[in-house]
């Protein structure tokens, strides 16, 4: 297992990390895209919008290097470090997410 901690990648107004344990990278981008899916349902249900609209995480959205980014200055989270944990953390799961956006 890996910690895996991502940084927004040129955001002007956004700091923070989101850290994820999993496998892969690919688990980790999973992992936080089915965390989020809770707070899409509900926000879409409330505003009468689709899911997919209310989502803040695709993983689309996360990368390892800056070449693979789309150009459109949002929703880009770089992989900044991938830490090996013992293999005692056997859970995928989403250890701190603290997007901030000022």
């Amino acid at each position: 297992m890996n910690l895996y901690i991502f940084e927004p990648y040129e955001w002007e107004y956004c700091g923070g990390a989101i850290g994820i344990i999993a496998r892969t990278f690919d688990e980790a981008a999973e992992t936080i895209v089915e965390y989020d899916r809770p707070q899409a349902e509900q926000m879409a249900k409330e505003l009468g919008f689709s899911v997919d609209s209310c989502r803040q995480y695709k993983s689309e959205y996360f990368r390892t290097n800056i070449e693979t980014f789309v150009k459109d200055g949002d929703n880009q989270w770089l992989l900044s470090h991938t830490i090996p944990l013992p293999d005692t953390y056997i859970i995928p799961r989403v250890m701190f997410n603290n997007w901030n956006f000022a």
